[in-house]
């Protein structure tokens, strides 16, 4: 029968064993199926185009962690989980995202968790075990001992974790572009288990002066941006760039206006100025220029 098959499909024809005779691989050679030269390239050919890699890619390193006060374990685990999603097939196995995280802990972070091992075949204490077993255990058991205490109660979850997320919320206004209150929005916004209506008022009040307006009047044109905040969020970034071309235009009138200005003063004092040398002096008697008087002059 032909056709493809997978790798846990065992291949089996008049010049191959299948692998559970186990048992013949212990007989003397004349026993062994011969393969040709071309047997053995197709099927090496099948292998490799169906094996599954076992090794990470060759990524951006992460920075190892310590666990000192200036360093963020949340930055370091989201580092984490975002290399095991870009290398799914480097990371399909448990064993290795635990092992490339205990890799990459350093000084008290590392004498933490090695501390917290099962006890090895001599009853000494060894490195982590079986009670921190796979990435999340591990993940959690880090943020427990290095975490912030809203790092740790987002990370529970729950009733508190949305109050705290609503409290964010709250007192985040827009201090520089609308894309960075946004992205600090977003960050909160999901936590807080509110309706969109709820969140897009929220977010609305946080906006600057200018930009607030402009939203309520879309918002009383449109209603339903009330309602939808992937509708809201597109034309709150629709409206900002609108309000900063139109900055923009203003700033240019103003540039040009201010130099129109400067130009019209400088052809203005030039027109009342006089060059050097001007005979000034026929311009009725004692006025102008006095002349300097020769020796006829002094008699």
């Amino acid at each position: 029968m032909s056709g493809t098959r997978t790798p846990e499909q065992p291949i089996v024809g008049p010049n191959r064993l299948p692998p559970s005779y186990e048992s013949l691989q212990t007989r003397p050679r004349v026993l062994e199926p011969r393969t040709t030269d071309s047997q053995a390239s197709s099927d090496h050919q099948v292998h490799s185009s169906t094996q599954t890699r076992s090794t990470p890619l060759d990524l951006p390193p992460i920075r190892p962690f310590r666990g000192a006060p200036d360093e963020d374990i949340q930055h370091f685990l989201d580092k984490l989980r975002l290399r095991f999603r870009l290398d799914v097939d480097g990371f399909r196995d448990e064993d290795n995202k635990v092992l490339y995280t205990l890799s990459l802990l350093e000084g008290q972070a590392w004498r933490l968790v090695q501390g917290v091992g099962m006890d090895g075949a001599d009853g000494h204490g060894g490195p982590v075990g079986e009670n921190l077993e796979d990435f999340e255990t591990i993940a959690e058991f880090l943020m427990n001992a290095f975490g912030s205490l809203e790092s740790r109660i987002l990370a529970q979850g729950g009733e508190k974790a949305r109050a705290l997320a609503a409290r964010k919320l709250s007192a985040v206004y827009q201090t520089s572009s609308v894309w960075q209150y946004l992205a600090e929005v977003d960050r909160w916004a999901r936590r807080t288990g509110w309706t969109e209506a709820a969140i897009i008022s929220e977010v609305k009040m946080g906006l600057e002066l200018e930009l607030r307006g402009a939203v309520s009047r879309e918002m009383t044109r449109q209603p339903g941006l009330r309602l939808d905040f992937n509708a809201f969020r597109k034309r709150v970034l629709q409206l900002d760039e609108t309000i900063r071309e139109a900055r923009e235009e203003r700033r240019d009138e103003e540039m040009k206006a201010r130099k129109w200005d400067a130009t019209s003063r400088g052809a203005e004092q030039a027109g009342n100025s006089t060059p050097d040398g001007s005979a000034l002096a026929g311009e009725g008697r004692g006025q102008g220029i006095k002349q300097a008087r020769g020796r006829r002059g002094r008699n």
